[in-house]
């Protein structure tokens, strides 16, 4: 079973994740509390949605509009959709966490939704507007980043243990991804907003949520402290990897695991070869993975790229090619006594780029490489200190098939290998919980 990545998305939002810095739209606001509307009601002209209403402060972030008080809001948004044309009609229950500015003796509500359309215009977050669990009380002088957090970690453990398993994620023969239902979009909606937050505000909810009995909690967090670099987290997530691959926080971990950690730690480089020949595969990690077992030039990388040479997919089985040829022509096994890589037979068969468009070259290729495996397993297993990695029985059950992949399918791809990259190469967006962009 593949989970497939949902890039149904709007592909504005995720280029404005790719290439620009994430908004902080708090620090426009000048008051950030927890709320209902109490009453209000709505219009529709020229195309806008006008909104009027009276919002119940119930808990008060930053500002002065304390608890209890009551604000009068006014905002507008673009129709979308069947928006029906009776006017006026009552506002419908919104309660959350809003960003307001002042609008002369009213208030403006901020767009704050990241998902399309967004209730109301997205200009709230819908968060529990009862009591906060006590597990995320925080102090009245605590930065607002930080009750941000609180608001949003209180929000996700709400909705983990109401929702549980539905959660999960389905597998799709989409080659655009699943359909998520309103509950898994709105938790990506709060980890997405979690994006934004600065990493020492993250750190309390990463730990907390890394030692969840709920596997979508669990995921959220073992993925943030990995992508800090933490290789314990890593072995976890493998560990548990059967029931934290059908999480929504899976379908980002490809793009979340450093560089790095491959690179220094043995055991690490083997939790991703592991879990990219899991039976529950993941999109994403395959390619991804065959790129950070490249870069680690280990010799413990080869044994799991010559099984991903079996893969159904040829971009994958080009993409494992490739990646086989990088480890190989650093030798890693010349400093043990070891040569694997001889220039005169090998290089013709190591493209200079991946995928490959020709079907019959890709063939021919991972035909070279599978037979030399053949000849070299026993010694390089001996040496590594580790037994051969087989293909997973997914790849014998997955039919394959060739299909045309859309243009900005392709342009999100590339783009994200390009941030992913930068993002290691910067130690930028250390405190993403990721999981949720």
């Amino acid at each position: 079973m593949t989970i497939m990545r949902p890039v149904v998305f709007p592909i504005i939002l995720s280029i404005f994740h790719l290439f620009g810095q994430i908004p902080e739209p708090w620090k426009e606001a000048d008051a950030v509390v927890v709320g209902e509307i109490a009453s209000g009601q709505l219009t529709e002209s020229d195309g806008q949605v006008h909104s009027s209403a009276v919002l119940q402060v119930r808990r008060t972030l930053s500002g002065a509009l304390l608890p209890g008080t009551q604000a009068p809001l006014s905002w507008s948004f673009p129709i979308r959709g069947m928006w029906p044309k009776v006017q006026p009609q009552p506002i419908p229950h919104a309660g959350g966490l809003w960003l307001l500015k002042r609008a002369g003796d009213s208030w403006a509500p901020i767009p704050v939704v990241l998902s399309v359309p967004g209730a109301l215009g997205g200009v709230f977050l819908p968060v529990p507007a009862g009591a906060l669990n006590p597990e995320y009380f925080y102090a009245p002088d605590s930065a607002l980043e930080a009750k941000i957090a609180m608001e949003m970690g209180s929000a996700l453990e709400s909705a983990a243990a109401a929702e549980g398993a539905k959660l999960n994620l389905e597998a799709s023969p989409n080659p655009l991804g699943v359909r998520l239902s309103q509950a898994q979009v709105q938790f990506r909606d709060w980890c997405r907003w979690l994006d934004r937050l600065p990493p020492d505000a993250l750190l309390p909810l990463q730990r907390r949520f890394a030692s969840s009995s709920q596997p979508s909690l669990q995921a959220l967090g073992l993925i943030g402290l990995i992508r800090r670099g933490d290789s314990g987290a890593l072995l976890q997530f493998e560990k548990d990897f059967p029931t934290l691959a059908v999480t929504p926080a899976a379908l980002d971990l490809a793009t979340h695991l450093p560089q790095e950690l491959v690179q220094k730690d043995p055991a690490a480089l083997q939790a991703v070869g592991r879990m990219i020949l899991s039976e529950t595969g993941v999109s994403g990690l395959e390619s991804r993975g065959s790129s950070l077992l490249a870069v680690s030039r280990q010799l413990e990388a080869v044994p799991y790229l010559t099984a991903m040479l079996s893969h159904p997919d040829r971009d994958i089985r080009s993409n494992a090619v490739m990646a086989l040829c990088v480890v190989l022509r650093s030798d890693p096994g010349a400093p043990r006594g070891l040569k694997l890589w001889d220039p005169a037979t090998m290089s013709d068969q190591c493209p200079n780029h991946s995928p490959l468009a020709d079907a019959e070259e890709v063939a021919a290729q991972v035909r070279f490489w599978q037979n030399w495996w053949a000849q070299a397993r026993e010694p390089v297993l001996r040496l590594a200190g580790m037994d051969d990695a087989r293909p997973p029985a997914r790849y014998r059950n997955a039919m394959p098939e060739e299909r045309p992949v859309p243009d900005e399918t392709k342009f999100l791809m590339l783009a994200s290998q390009y941030v992913a990259r930068q993002a290691s190469q910067s130690g930028a967006a250390m405190g993403v919980l990721p999981g949720c962009r």
